[in-house]
């Protein structure tokens, strides 16, 4: 189960007026051919999110890196134990939705196909002219962010 679906689920629980989740999921990947060979690969996953509880014109709120489930249910507590000691504010009207993720973006080429392309580009750099006998860096970088956004209104929507 993902952070966004535990949340929801523990959320569901509390007495709430409205709340929302925000998730973030950032995937990064470089890869550097020299040589003909893969000479270096970078990968790395960053994910966030974070959580607005409204009650009786309070608003708490908490954000933190997606952690275990017991990190995640810390990060609610806070949030909604944070709507004792806030003072009432302004209402916010959430934004409605219906239901579905949706996903904006096609998804992107294998990896095999993402190293393949720094191979190529270190070939067709060292085949245009015969005096080019070294590449500095032949290389495929990527990152990818993908934000989700739900909310007791029914709006579910992810963007990639």
């Amino acid at each position: 189960m993902n952070a966004v679906s535990f949340l929801e689920k523990k959320i569901k629980a509390l007495l709430l007026d409205d709340y929302e989740i925000y998730g973030m999921e950032r995937r990064h990947l470089t890869a550097e051919a020299r040589d003909g060979e893969i000479d270096s690969l970078d990968e790395a996953v960053e994910r966030g999110v974070a959580v607005r509880l409204f009650r009786g014109g309070k608003c708490g709120f908490a954000c933190a890196s997606d952690g275990p489930d017991p990190f995640l249910e810390r990060m609610l507590d806070l949030a909604y134990n944070s709507l004792s000691v806030v003072e009432a504010g302004e209402t916010l009207d959430l934004p409605m939705g219906v239901g579905g993720i949706q996903d904006i973006l096609p998804r992107p080429e294998t990896k095999a196909e993402k190293l393949e392309m720094a191979l190529e580009l270190e070939r067709v750099a060292k085949g245009f002219d015969r005096r080019i006998v070294r590449v500095r860096d032949a290389s495929y970088s990527e990152e990818v962010t993908t934000v989700t956004l739900k909310n007791s209104r029914g709006l579910e929507k992810a963007h990639s």
